[in-house]
């Protein structure tokens, strides 16, 4: 996320899913990555200034729960520090075989118009970034980016 310099969160809910591409033998899939109900396989990085983040963290949350979930994942970022540039929460889970086309998740929106980038890392080492868009929406919206076999 970037384009601000403030302390602020946003907050993800019901699932980050990948959707697999299929082959002659199988239909597409949908994979569950991981509930987004837990901060247990998530970690923040960045830019650190003075060694630290500053305020910004990845946490679980009952304070925007959406579709009856006990809990959502906060991902709080602090650029206060205009040399704190970027920021980063990553997954820390296993490889996922397949070829990825598009990662759906629902976003808590509050409207501050930030810019929203998400990159995977593939089972061969490259990277794919894409850019997910401005949430310039308050409330819930569901996040889908195509990821595909472009370029990375």
């Amino acid at each position: 996320m970037d384009n601000l310099r403030s302390t602020s969160a946003v907050t993800l809910a019901g699932a980050l899913v990948l959707l697999l591409a299929g082959t002659a033998r199988a239909e597409a899939q949908e994979i569950i990555v991981d509930p987004l109900t837990s901060a247990e396989h998530w970690q923040v990085g960045g830019r650190r200034v003075n060694y630290v983040l500053g305020a910004s963290s990845v946490t679980a949350s009952a304070e925007q729960s959406r579709g009856g979930a006990a809990a959502s994942l906060k991902l709080t970022y602090d650029f206060a520090d205009p040399a704190r540039d970027y920021l980063s929460y990553y997954h820390l889970g296993e490889a996922i075989t397949g070829r990825c086309q598009r990662v759906s998740f629902w976003l808590y929106g509050e409207a501050q118009g930030c810019r929203l980038r998400l990159s995977l890392e593939d089972a061969r080492g490259r990277w794919f970034d894409r850019e997910v868009g401005l949430i310039d929406w308050a409330g819930w919206r569901q996040a889908t980016t195509p990821i595909g076999d472009g370029q990375g």
